[in-house]
């Protein structure tokens, strides 16, 4: 959903060197984001009041868009990778029991058998050697 390009990431890095100033910049945008979440929820509650020009949601949008780049600069300064990350998300899907690994370069098969040709430590199909969530069948067919 949010791509942020590499070189952006660089030329952020470049721009403020201090791992410090970036995981202050990161706690602020999470912030900012808090507060749009919390101008959309009371514009909700209240609409027409106040002195919102904008709609809320743009700000929501801004925000996110805020947080991402930050979370990126942020896990490339702190060694994070995809894969780490990639990772939780599927903690999190299992735990609330969605079983699909969604990523739009990656076409998904209809089904998940759950074969012996899932590689856990690097989360890829052995046979067919492609990346995505353990436990998603790659093939075609049943093994």
């Amino acid at each position: 959903m949010i791509n942020v390009p590499d070189e952006h990431v660089d030329q952020y890095i470049k721009l403020f060197k201090d791992k410090d100033i970036q995981l202050d910049i990161l706690q602020e945008e999470c912030s900012e984001l808090i507060k749009a979440i919390s101008k959309y929820k009371r514009s909700l509650k209240s609409p027409g009041v106040g002195n919102c020009v904008e709609n809320p949601i743009d700000g929501i949008i801004e925000e996110m868009a805020h947080v991402a780049i930050s979370s990126e600069i942020v896990a490339k300064i702190l060694g994070i990778t995809k894969d780490d990350i990639q990772a939780e998300i599927n903690k999190k899907a299992e735990k609330f029991g969605i079983k699909e690994f969604s990523h739009p370069d990656i076409p998904l098969p209809s089904r998940c058998i759950g074969c012996e040709y899932c590689d856990e430590v690097n989360r890829e199909c052995v046979r067919e050697g492609k990346s995505g969530a353990i436990g998603v069948c790659w093939m075609q067919e049943e093994y």
